[in-house]
C-alpha cells in the first residue's frame, strides 16, 4: 500500500506515521483511487476527535472503534490486526494519565511493523508531539496561507521545528 498525501510525501505499509494535515488533504489522498477498499481498516477515534476526515463509505468493511481514555486507545491498537490503522488524535484521552503516552507510542510503533498506522491531528499539541517522537515519519502539511508566514514567526507560534525538518505548503 502506498499513499501519496501530496507531491513527494508518501506513506506505506509497515510504518507508523504521525501526520498533521487538513482533513481535505487526507480525503484527497485516499479518494484518488478505489484501491483502499480492499484493505482491512480500523478507525480508532478519541471521543474529542470529531468526525473522521475520510468518508467511511470508501472503506466498506472498516471498523470504527471509540476510545474513551488512553487505556482504551492502547487496547484497541494492540488488538488490531488490520492493514490500515487510522488513529484520530484526541489529547483529552491522556488527561491525568500522561504516563501512558510512551506505552501508547510503543503500541503504535509495534502495530506499524505489520500495518500502516496513521496518527492524525488537525493541529499540534504537546501530547501529539510526544507520540510523534516514536513515529517513523512525522509530517506536517499546512495551508498555503500559513506556509507563507516567515519561519521565525511560524516557529514562535508553534514551537521550534526539529533541525533538518521542513514544512510543505499546499493550497
Amino acid at each position: 500500500m502506498l499513499i501519496e498525501l501530496c507531491r513527494g510525501v508518501t506513506l506505506q505499509s509497515g510504518m507508523y506515521a504521525a501526520v498533521i494535515a487538513p482533513d481535505h488533504i487526507l480525503a484527497a489522498a485516499f479518494g484518488s483511487d478505489g484501491s483502499f477498499r480492499k484493505y482491512r481498516t480500523v478507525f480508532v477515534l478519541g471521543t474529542g476527535y470529531g468526525a473522521p476526515p475520510l468518508p467511511l463509505g470508501m472503506f466498506p468493511e472498516a471498523e470504527v472503534s471509540s476510545a474513551g481514555n488512553a487505556r482504551d486507545l492502547i487496547a484497541a491498537i494492540r488488538e488490531s490486526s488490520h492493514t490500515l490503522v487510522f488513529v484520530g488524535h484526541d489529547p483529552g484521552l491522556f488527561s491525568g494519565t500522561e504516563k501512558l503516552v510512551q506505552p501508547a507510542a510503543s503500541a503504535f510503533s509495534a502495530a506499524g511493523r505489520e500495518s500502516l498506522v496513521l496518527l492524525h491531528a488537525r493541529s499540534r499539541d504537546p501530547v501529539f508531539s510526544a507520540l510523534a517522537r516514536y513515529a517513523a515519519r512525522r509530517i506536517e502539511i499546512i495551508p498555503l496561507a500559513r506556509a507563507s508566514l516567515p519561519l521565525s514567526y511560524e516557529a514562535s507560534l508553534s514551537g521550534r521545528l526539529p533541525r533538518a525538518q521542513t514544512r510543505l505548503g499546499v493550497s
